[in-house]
C-alpha cells in the first residue's frame, strides 16, 4: 500500500510541473505580477499559474504540499496536515513572501507570515506565483515574490458541485458549491470540510515530554463571491472567506506527558469593490478590505493559562487608476492606506500601525 501512495505522489508531481508549464504558454489573463490583467505570454516576470484542473490532478491533500513541487519553493511544516508552515521562496525570509486571498491581506502583524496550512485546496480556483522581487507594486513584504490565491468565483450556467474523499489516518473531505453567471449577475458559495486524526507533531523519542498521541485537525471553510455589471462601464463585487480550524499539537514542556495541546485558528475577509471606466482610456478601482488572524491555544481542552492569544486585522483601501496611454502602453498609478491593529495575551508597546503608500507601474511592447 505504501509503494502505491508514494507512486501516486510522484505522478501528481510530474502531472502539476507539466500542467504549470502548458498554463504559462496559453493564452490566459494574469494579474499579479503587474497587477492588471495581461497575457501570460506578455507577462515578464517569472510567474506560474496553477488552474483548477492542475489542483485536482495534483491529488495534493493541501496547500503547502502543492506548493512545495514548484520549483524556487521551500516549504517547512512541523507536522502533518494544519500544522504552522514557513513558505520561502529564492532563499528569502518567509515574511518576504506576500501571500493574497483574492487581493485581500490575511498575513499576522506578530509573526510576518500568512497561515497557508488552513487555506484548504476546496476553496481555491487558482494560483498565481511571481517569484522574485514584486516590492515595487507591493511593498516590503514582497521581496521574495508574491502568491495570489483565487477563491471560486460564478461563471457561466448555473453549476452545482461536489465531492468527497477519505484517505490515511481517518482523514475525510468533502466540499460542495453552487455558482452562476447570469445576465450582469454572478455569483458562487462554496463550503468545505476537512477532517483527520493526523500523526504525531512531535517525535516523543527526540522530545520525551511530548505526548505520543496522533494529533488531528479539522477544518471547516466557506467562501462567496457576488457581482453585479451595473453597466458596460461600471461593476460593484464583493467577497467573502472564512476559515475555521482546530489544531491540534505537541508541547514537550507541559506538566503532564499525556496533556492535551490544541489551538483554534480562525481566517476571515471580507472585500468590497467598485470598477469604473472614468474614460475610454482610464480604468478606476477602488477597494476596501479587511482580512483577520485569530488563533488561541487550550490545554485540555480549556482556554491554556499559559498559552496565548493573537488577534490581527487588516484593514486596507486601495485606489487604482489604469491608463492605456497608446496600444500596447499601460500606465499603473495608485494609492493604498494599510491599517494593522493587534491584540494579543503579550503586551505589545505599539499595537497598531499604519502604512500608507503609493505604487506605480509602467507596461508597454516594442514588436518581439
Amino acid at each position: 500500500m505504501k509503494h502505491t501512495l508514494i507512486s501516486a505522489a510522484l505522478l501528481g508531481a510530474a502531472s502539476l510541473a507539466l500542467n504549470t508549464a502548458h498554463a504559462d504558454s496559453v493564452n490566459i489573463l494574469i494579474v499579479t505580477p503587474t497587477r492588471t490583467p495581461l497575457p501570460a505570454d506578455k507577462i515578464v516576470a517569472d510567474t506560474t499559474v496553477i488552474t483548477a484542473a492542475d489542483i485536482r490532478r495534483s491529488q495534493a491533500p493541501d496547500l503547502p504540499s502543492l506548493l512545495r513541487r514548484l520549483a524556487g519553493v521551500e516549504i517547512a511544516q512541523s507536522g502533518g496536515i494544519g500544522q504552522p508552515v514557513s513558505l520561502f521562496m529564492r532563499g528569502t525570509n518567509s515574511d518576504h513572501v506576500l501571500i493574497l486571498v483574492d487581493g485581500v491581506r490575511m498575513d499576522s502583524a506578530t509573526t510576518g507570515t500568512t497561515a497557508l496550512s488552513q487555506l484548504m485546496l476546496d476553496q481555491i480556483d487558482h494560483i498565481e506565483v511571481v517569484r522574485g522581487n514584486a516590492s515595487s507594486l507591493y511593498g516590503s513584504s514582497a521581496i521574495g515574490g508574491v502568491i495570489q490565491i483565487f477563491t471560486k468565483h460564478g461563471r457561466g450556467k448555473p453549476s452545482l458541485r461536489a465531492s468527497a474523499g477519505v484517505g490515511s489516518h481517518n482523514a475525510r473531505r468533502a466540499s460542495a458549491g453552487f455558482g452562476s453567471q447570469k445576465g450582469n449577475t454572478g455569483f458562487d458559495v462554496q463550503v468545505s470540510r476537512y477532517k483527520t486524526d493526523g500523526v504525531s507533531a512531535i517525535n516523543p523519542a527526540l522530545l520525551h515530554g511530548a505526548n505520543p498521541d496522533a494529533d488531528g485537525y479539522n477544518n471547516t471553510s466557506v467562501s462567496a463571491s457576488l457581482s453585479q455589471k451595473l453597466d458596460a462601464d461600471n461593476n460593484l463585487s464583493a467577497t467573502f472567506f472564512q476559515s475555521h480550524a482546530n489544531v491540534q499539537f505537541d508541547n514537550p514542556y507541559n506538566a503532564n506527558v499525556s496533556d492535551s495541546n490544541s489551538s483554534v485558528v480562525n481566517l476571515n475577509k471580507v472585500s468590497v469593490a467598485s470598477e469604473n471606466r472614468l474614460a475610454s482610456r482610464w480604468l478606476s478601482k477602488l477597494q476596501w478590505a479587511q482580512g483577520t488572524d485569530d488563533s488561541k491555544t487550550y490545554l485540555n481542552g480549556q482556554p491554556d493559562p499559559y498559552g496565548y492569544l493573537y488577534r490581527t486585522v487588516n484593514r486596507q483601501l486601495t485606489w487604482q487608476n489604469t491608463l492605456t496611454l497608446s496600444k500596447g502602453s499601460t500606465l499603473v498609478l495608485g494609492a493604498q492606506r494599510l491599517r494593522q491593529q493587534v491584540a494579543s495575551s503579550t503586551l505589545f508597546t505599539q499595537d497598531h500601525r499604519i502604512d500608507d503608500a503609493f505604487f506605480a507601474g509602467y507596461d508597454a511592447r516594442f514588436g518581439p
